[in-house]
């Protein structure tokens, strides 16, 4: 694999060898454009496309295009003419991110998405891969989430804009597909975690946020660390590795827009995260839950049966050993936040 810097910071070209292109799918001898690429999911997912016979992987940053105004879209997809486009960006992480700006997660997600896959059927692009989030799916859902239950309520209102714009973006696809041939791919990943993702405490999801605060906890030899909410809230934690795997497996199948859970199927309680994650990274002290803080939706957990069934996919990493990888970094690479221009 060669890598050119042709675009600068913000884009990274992934030129693969003849030996690479060798290799039997849908994706080799192809051209991906990757929007998100430089960020948390999208670096993963390109190192992945990189073993897949492409003839060319493009991840598009921030500094190549803003997503939210057509003309830069369509003239960026213009020039890239990709066969297949991964839609990774978006706007919104955490959930303080999300209490704090919910017109602007609605706006920013529905403007991306909307002019993505415009620009895309413009360019001639064959196939896109959405990855939107499980924040889409209604609040009052009870766990294990089937796809058939996304339309049967409003998201949580504590992401409420965030989700309303990923999910919208599914009749979006449904109806260019019908209507100009566009195959496609719609992808609901739950919270996802691991190396190199955004531990800025106002924008990193539960892991990156726990992790930094025990792990700093620990350095100063701190007496307690107060966790957000009561730990009784669930979630379903995927590991960045099988977050990838799982979103080029579509890219290689998936030619309509069937909502696909992307997940592990398993609940883990915020306090049993936040007790394994302090005892990872060695901190002795209290663990004190703040009920008077928000915490988001009571529990998650995805039905992973329609992803076993077309994707063929399953995760791989347990969650400790994805914790103490995630610390592993942290600890080596300690004060650098993530880039991440995507949150799914």
């Amino acid at each position: 694999m060669i890598l050119d810097r042709r675009g600068g910071q913000g884009r990274l070209h992934f030129r693969c060898s003849s030996a690479m292109r060798k290799q039997v799918g849908y994706l080799a001898g192809k051209s991906v454009l990757v929007t998100g690429g430089c960020g948390f999911i999208g670096r993963a997912v390109c190192e992945r496309l990189s073993g897949c016979g492409c003839a060319r992987v493009t991840a598009v940053g921030r500094t190549d295009a803003d997503l939210t105004r057509q003309e830069q879209v369509e003239g960026l997809l213009a020039r890239e003419r990709p066969d297949v486009v991964i839609h990774l960006a978006g706007s919104g992480r955490g959930i303080a991110d999300h209490l704090a700006g919910p017109a602007r997660d609605a706006y920013e997600n529905l403007s991306m998405g909307l002019n993505v896959v415009e620009a895309s059927r413009r360019a001639g692009t064959a196939r896109l891969v959405f990855v939107a989030s499980a924040d889409a799916y209604p609040g009052g859902v009870q766990p294990p989430f089937r796809e058939t239950d996304l339309w049967s309520g409003l998201p949580d209102a504590s992401h409420c804009g965030y989700g309303i714009a990923k999910r919208t973006m599914h009749v979006v696809l449904d109806a260019y597909h019908r209507q100009h041939g566009l195959e496609a791919a719609y992808l609901l990943p739950t919270n996802v975690y691991g190396p190199r993702a955004n531990f800025d405490p106002q924008r990193a999801h539960v892991v990156a946020a726990l992790v930094r605060r025990f792990c700093e906890a620990a350095e100063r030899g701190a007496e307690e660390v107060v966790c957000w909410g009561s730990g009784a809230a669930t979630r379903d934690l995927l590991y960045i590795d099988d977050a990838a795997e799982a979103i080029v497996r579509a890219a290689e199948r998936c030619r309509t827009p069937t909502p696909i859970n992307v997940a592990t199927g398993t609940e883990v309680s915020i306090e049993r995260l936040a007790r394994t994650i302090a005892s990872l990274c060695g901190f002795g002290g209290r663990i004190r839950f703040d009920a008077s803080k928000p915490q988001g939706i009571a529990r998650r957990a995805l039905d992973i049966s329609r992803a076993r069934r077309i994707l063929d996919f399953a995760p791989s990493v347990p969650l400790d050993e994805g914790l103490r990888r995630t610390i592993a970094w942290w600890r080596r690479c300690g004060g650098r936040a993530g880039e991440s221009d995507e949150r799914p």
